[in-house]
């Protein structure tokens, strides 16, 4: 059962991972492929999960176990994240229409667990705010939580940028920072990998 039937996760993972040399998203990380690792993750918070696909999306979908989550085809992957951020939100909002917020995540953030992303959503429930974002290293990001009244800003964005334009036009008085070290280590190389 969803506990929060007016949000859902949406987890970015079009991209072609150039810097990584093949598919992230299925590098393995122990019996489990990375994708699935954040999905699974991301499911096990009983919100409604939508994973976005772009690049390799069908060698994706056959390898990964992703059954539990909804999946979308980004075909305009390479115009940057924007690009797949729209495609969540429009999946969100065609699944159901009373969609209150969005929490993105990246697909490679493999150690942000269920309880953190609750615990973004319960500090953005509370403050009322716009947004609601991880702080890490210094910096705001994902995991991050947008109001509907925000997705306008969201879907208005183009290229690469992503959603980082929007959390720092909120911040101060509009954004909530929520301490998620673990969502500092992403991974982009195979070193990144092998670190984990």
């Amino acid at each position: 059962m969803n506990k929060f039937p007016d949000i859902s996760i949406i987890i970015l993972a079009a991209g072609a991972s150039t810097r990584f040399g093949s598919p992230k998203q299925l590098a393995k990380i122990g019996r489990e492929r990375l994708l699935e690792s954040v999905c699974k993750t991301a499911v096990s918070t009983g919100i409604t999960t939508i994973v976005v696909l772009g690049a390799n999306a069908k060698v994706i979908i056959d390898i990964c176990q992703l059954e539990e989550a909804e999946v979308v085809i980004n075909r305009d992957w390479e115009m940057g994240m924007s690009s797949s951020i729209k495609a969540g939100i429009e999946k969100a909002l065609e699944i159901d229409q009373e969609t209150n917020a969005v929490l993105l995540i990246l697909g490679d953030q493999p150690r942000v667990t269920d309880e953190a992303m609750l615990r973004l959503i319960q500090r953005h429930s509370e403050t009322g705010k716009p947004i609601a974002a991880s702080g890490y290293a210094d910096t705001v990001g994902t995991p991050a939580i947008f109001r509907k009244d925000v997705f306008e800003e969201l879907l208005a964005l183009s290229g690469e940028g992503g959603a980082k334009m929007v959390i720092e036009k909120y911040r101060p008085d509009g954004l909530t920072i929520v301490q998620t070290p673990e969502a500092e280590f992403d991974i982009d190389t195979m070193e990144d990998l092998n670190g984990l």
